[in-house]
C-alpha cells in the first residue's frame, strides 16, 4: 500500500490496482481472505453485495464475469466504479447504490457473494457513515446476513451459488439452519 495525493490510498492486490478514497473502508484481512477464496468462471453473472472498494467485483470482471455490485455508501459506489475503470473492466461492471438486493430488482445471478457487516451494534447506528456501515451487523450481528440469505433464492439462477463470510461467534450451525430455511 502506498499513500497517494488527495486522501487516496493505492492498493495492489492479486495483480489489480485499487484506489481507496477517503470515506471508503480500507480492505481488512477478512476481505482479503474472502477474495482469495472466491472462484469465478468466465461468463458468469456475479452480484457482489456491499462491494466497498470493489475488490471482488474487479477480480470477477478480470476473470471474464459480468458483475453487478451494490453498496449503501455513495463513496464506495464511486470508488468501485473508478477501480473498474482503473483495471480496464468497466465494460463488464455495473455499480449501483442501494441496500442489499433492492438495486437489482428481479435480476438473477450465477454467483452472489458478500462479506457483510456482522458486528453486533447498538440500534440506530447510521449506515450512511462509511465506518459505521462497514461494521454494522445490527443488534445481533445477523441483520444484513439474514436479508442476504432470505433474498438469495429469488436472485440465484438455477445452479447458482451464494458465497459469504460468517464470523465464528455467529455460528456455522445457525447459518446452515438459516440457509436450509430459505
Amino acid at each position: 500500500m502506498a499513500p497517494a495525493d488527495d486522501g487516496v490510498l493505492l492498493y495492489l492486490y492479486r495483480g489489480a490496482l485499487f484506489k481507496i478514497a477517503d470515506g471508503v473502508q480500507v480492505p481488512k484481512a477478512g476481505s482479503l481472505f474472502f477474495c482469495r477464496h472466491l472462484e469465478f468462471q468466465a461468463g458468469e453473472r456475479v452480484l457482489e453485495l456491499g462491494c466497498g472498494a470493489g475488490l471482488a467485483t474487479v477480480l470477477a470482471a478480470r476473470a471474464g464475469c459480468r458483475v453487478v455490485a451494490t453498496d449503501v455508501v455513495g463513496e464506495a459506489v464511486e470508488c468501485a466504479r473508478e477501480n473498474a475503470v482503473l483495471n480496464g473492466v468497466a465494460d463488464r461492471v455495473e455499480v449501483r447504490r442501494g441496500d442489499c438486493y433492492a438495486p437489482v430488482g428481479g435480476m438473477t445471478f450465477d454467483l452472489i457473494c458478500t462479506n457483510p457487516p456482522q458486528m453486533p451494534t447498538p440500534p440506530g447506528r447510521d449506515r450512511e457513515d462509511p465506518v459505521a456501515a462497514a461494521d454494522n451487523g445490527g443488534v445481533d450481528g445477523w441483520e444484513i446476513l439474514d436479508r442476504v440469505i432470505q433474498g438469495a433464492p429469488r436472485h440465484l439462477a438455477p445452479g447458482g451459488r451464494l458465497v459469504f463470510t460468517i464470523f465464528a461467534f455467529l455460528g456455522q450451525k445457525a447459518a446452515m439452519s438459516k440457509l436450509e430455511a430459505a
